[in-house]
């Protein structure tokens, strides 16, 4: 076990830096999601400068070149603080007790669509995604988990926006019933 002493002890230093490492990954986050909109902004201010020239001309002059680059470029950087996040939550998780992701699904279920509908449809949908997400919770499988939970998103959404022309329709008959 000698070799594991330094793992645990870097561990224990990557646990005291997470709070830190997460601060400013987040801010680089929110930063580049300003950024973005700064850049579309500044981007409508030039070709409203340059409003009396063609888009042949404004393209030929580098701007929309230097845009589309500091475009991508923010966008990258966002997108790899969110990865770094998710790595850091999955190789050092927190002590936080989390909420379920069913919980908000069920809500807006229950919110929606009548009680028949729910009960019939919906509720065995979100409860197999839950079982499936505390098994691979309770196994310590950190990445099964991710993807059961992308698969039950994807198949209650699906289950909705197949049960969504169902209801307007019975609303709408409904509706109809009522005026006539």
């Amino acid at each position: 076990m000698p070799g594991s002493l330094p793992a645990l002890r870097w561990l224990g230093r990557a646990r005291k830096m997470r709070p830190l490492a997460r601060f400013w990954l987040e801010a680089l986050n929110r930063w580049s999601r300003n950024a973005i909109w700064a850049f579309c902004g500044i981007l409508l201010f030039l070709l409203y400068l340059h409003r009396d020239q063609s888009l042949l001309r404004i393209a030929e002059s580098g701007i929309l070149r230097l845009w589309v680059s500091a475009i991508v470029l923010t966008s990258f950087l966002g997108f790899f603080a969110k990865i770094v996040i998710r790595a850091l939550d999955l190789i050092i998780p927190s002590k936080r007790i989390q909420t379920s992701p069913v919980a908000r699904l069920r809500a807006f279920a229950e919110f929606f669509f009548c009680r028949r509908t729910y009960s019939e449809i919906l509720e065995p949908t979100l409860r197999d995604f839950f079982d499936e997400y505390c098994v691979a919770l309770s196994q310590k499988r950190l990445w099964k988990a991710q993807w059961v939970r992308i698969r039950g998103y994807w198949s209650f959404w699906s289950a909705v926006f197949a049960q969504l022309p169902i209801s307007a329709v019975k609303m709408v008959y409904k509706i109809w019933q009522v005026t006539r």
